[in-house]
């Protein structure tokens, strides 16, 4: 693979979680571009060192852009030109995707928006691989970036939560769309290959 990857979560970085900086340093010490995305920003009370400042200041922030109106209206734009059929199908695959109810196809229809804006982002920057921490909503903005985007998704499955609710996250339609899932541990490589 030549080219930058893109790490999302749902707030980079924070305090608690040194171990995505790490991964993150880590995968540049050998050389590899990592370009930082998360949906929201982090809160003041978890930029406790210059690490986290540094990338703070580095990491593209996907809600940031989603509320600037034109930059919203021209990713749309951008990814429907680039490919209809792909837009389309994104779409589809959030409306497929939503759990049960009219909160839940509310939040998917923002999960959406947000792809697209992601997808915007990474093909700007010539990415070749998304990959996301956490399966919950940030994985569901990673699954339909890749949808809208063509570009290949991966996603490190934590738990133990996420297998309490796997069917209103999509486990199964996450793990087969994606590249690779890394697990955690035994117990959550298990849980993940009952999908």
């Amino acid at each position: 693979m030549t080219g930058p990857i893109a790490y999302l979560t749902g707030e980079y970085p924070r305090a608690t979680d040194t171990f995505i900086q790490r991964e993150v340093s880590g995968l540049r010490d050998c050389g590899i571009k990592v370009l930082t995305c998360s949906i929201r920003k982090t809160g003041a009370e978890h930029i406790v060192g210059d690490e986290q400042r540094r990338e703070a200041k580095q990491t593209f922030y996907v809600l940031n852009a989603a509320k600037k109106p034109l930059q919203l209206i021209r990713c749309h734009f951008s990814a429907i030109a680039r490919s209809p059929g792909r837009y389309f199908k994104g779409f589809k695959l959030a409306i497929k995707t939503r759990p049960a109810g009219l909160k839940s196809l509310l939040y998917q229809l923002f999960y959406f928006i947000e792809a697209v804006v992601l997808a915007d982002h990474l093909h700007k920057n010539g990415v070749k691989q998304l990959h996301n921490h956490i399966a919950k909503s940030s994985c569901t903005v990673a699954m339909l970036a890749s949808e809208v985007s063509g570009i290949p998704f991966s996603f490190t499955l934590h738990g133990p939560d996420i297998f309490f609710e796997p069917h209103k996250w999509r486990l199964d339609e996450k793990i087969a769309r994606a590249r690779f899932v890394a697990c955690i541990s035994h117990y959550c490589r298990s849980q993940a290959m009952a999908f």
